[in-house]
């Protein structure tokens, strides 16, 4: 099974070919403003490395979140794009449960928000805690906690977000659609509601 991965739910950009036992990658550290721009090309470049075309892939697995709003719209819209003519099984990948696979056991995986931490507990993919926004003081207590990882933008995390999507072949948790994990709505309409909070 070939299954092409990409993650663009950072500043960072993933596009990984697996294919058997052989993987082919580029990762693209602090690209967040090109995302858009060079994440066809680098897909191109990926395939053409590959030696195959986008209709030999088996599988599209995509970050679905958390993390940058426009980051996961980007990837979420190209594969859809992809996949509309061509079909294929689609594997969901998320911010946190990557972070669960830097540790053995039980994590605790907090990745800024901004205002606040996401956050998530895991065993690997098993979600002990459902990905949830808390507040800093909060992340405070759990990062007192020998079993909690915070999400780093310098940290290539390609080998996790490989287990994670092989585990989920192993176990065929298969999407039928890819859909976007926002925990909290986009700054834009945080805005539009205290706007009409105001006007009221």
């Amino acid at each position: 099974m070939k299954t092409l991965i990409i993650d663009t739910a950072s500043k960072n950009l993933y596009v990984i070919l697996l294919d058997k036992d052989t993987i082919y990658k580029q990762v693209v550290m602090d690209s967040q403003l090109t995302h858009s721009v060079i994440l066809n090309q680098t897909v191109g470049e990926v395939l053409q490395y590959a030696k195959i075309t986008l209709d030999q892939v088996d599988t599209f697995a995509v970050n679905v979140g958390v993390g940058s709003f426009t980051g996961i719209r980007v990837a979420i819209s190209t594969v859809k794009g992809y996949n509309f003519a061509l079909n294929k099984k689609l594997i969901e990948v998320n911010s946190l449960t990557t972070l669960a696979y830097t540790k053995q056991g039980r994590v605790n995986c907090l990745y800024d928000a901004g205002k606040g931490y996401y956050f998530a507990c895991y065993d690997k993919s098993t979600v002990i805690i459902k990905p949830t926004l808390i507040k800093e003081t909060q992340a405070k207590e759990y990062l007192k906690e020998e079993n909690t990882v915070v999400f780093d933008p310098m940290v290539d995390y390609s080998q996790q977000i490989i287990n994670q999507v092989k585990d989920k072949i192993a176990l065929k948790q298969f999407s039928e659609t890819l859909t976007p994990l926002y925990i909290r709505v986009c700054q834009a309409e945080e805005e539009r509601k205290k706007n009409e909070f105001c006007s009221t």
